[in-house]
């Protein structure tokens, strides 16, 4: 993992000299980490406890899989070996790396190239609603090189979609951005890592452009839902599944996701993801982790899961790393 360390700074992959590309392909002198926005009241503290512990009641009982982890921040950068270590003393075996722009989806396949744990990574490539007013035609270029290079590490294209709550970028540029990353996933008969945040009805609209015979060609997961039940019900009538992060655990604001889960979405539909270093799943992690979420707090969200559904928590774990394995096609 030092090897990982200290690549982090200067060594990017070699798809093309991601060391001076903006965050959708256009060139500048220097390299930083994505800085995409965190959500409100989840800043993540860089200060961490390299030597924490996994308590019991934290491991999974069964091997299971974070399908969405931001853990190409730079919060991460002077301690990935031991987010790694925690990972798999949690039973966390599997984590795909959410890409949310180029360079950040260019570190991911860095870390998942020089990774040496124990922990299975993959990564999305994709660019993120908030980063649309940078996208163009040299993005799309570049990020089907970048997929098509790396076939063995890259399992999904995303983080991509609308998000008409923060508007970072104009709706129409996001709209446009949004329905050229389809016809790339569409192209190359890839998985499909959505986001969508108070724009269900347009995100539809661009996804039915690509129909054929009356459904999606390809597989697709709203990632971190949050949104309500018949918008859930809609997704799964149309074939998508749905992921869930830890603010179903949370006692309040996961009120309604958890009547979702126990209502509408069939376990077989269901996968699971920390989109860690944010969505915490309780605030006592929050302050255990010195705000900032890991892998390894994954299976809480698990747990909660199979509350809902009133099964075992090992007959739940089975069941997601099932769906993941067949979605991501990691079998």
């Amino acid at each position: 993992m030092l090897l990982i360390l200290k690549n982090f700074k200067t060594k990017i992959p070699t798809v093309t000299s991601f060391a001076s590309m903006s965050s959708t392909g256009s060139f500048r002198k220097s390299h930083s980490y994505n800085n995409r926005r965190p959500h409100s009241s989840q800043q993540s503290n860089s200060n961490n406890n390299p030597n924490k512990q996994i308590s019991a009641s934290l491991k999974s009982p069964y091997p299971i899989i974070d399908i969405g982890a931001n853990i190409n921040k730079a919060n991460y950068k002077h301690d990935l070996d031991r987010v790694l270590d925690r990972s798999l003393e949690a039973n966390v075996t599997n984590i795909i790396i959410t890409g949310t722009d180029m360079k950040n989806s260019g570190l991911a396949v860095r870390i998942c190239q020089d990774n040496k744990s124990k922990v299975k990574l993959y990564c999305t490539v994709g660019v993120h609603p908030h980063y649309s007013k940078d996208f163009n035609d040299d993005t799309i270029n570049l990020m089907r090189g970048i997929i098509k290079k790396h076939p063995n590490i890259v399992k999904s294209v995303g983080e991509c979609g609308l998000d008409f709550n923060r508007n970072y970028s104009p709706q129409d540029i996001q709209i446009q951005s949004f329905d050229k990353q389809v016809a790339l996933a569409v192209e190359l008969n890839l998985p499909l890592f959505l986001h969508e945040r108070e724009a269900h009805q347009d995100l539809i609209t661009v996804l039915q452009k690509h129909y054929v015979d009356g459904k999606l060609p390809v597989k697709a997961v709203i990632h971190c839902f949050t949104g309500t039940k018949d918008e859930a019900k809609y997704y799964i009538e149309q074939g998508y599944y749905i992921g869930f992060t830890g603010v179903i655990c949370q006692e309040q604001r996961g009120r309604t996701l958890r009547e979702v889960i126990k209502d509408v979405v069939p376990i077989e539909r269901i996968m699971i993801e920390t989109d860690c270093p944010f969505m915490f799943p309780d605030n006592k992690y929050r302050d255990e982790f010195n705000g900032r979420n890991e892998p390894c707090l994954l299976p809480a969200v698990s747990k909660t899961i199979a509350t809902c559904k009133g099964l075992s928590e090992e007959e739940v774990a089975k069941t997601l790393t099932a769906n993941t394995l067949k979605f991501f096609n990691l079998e």
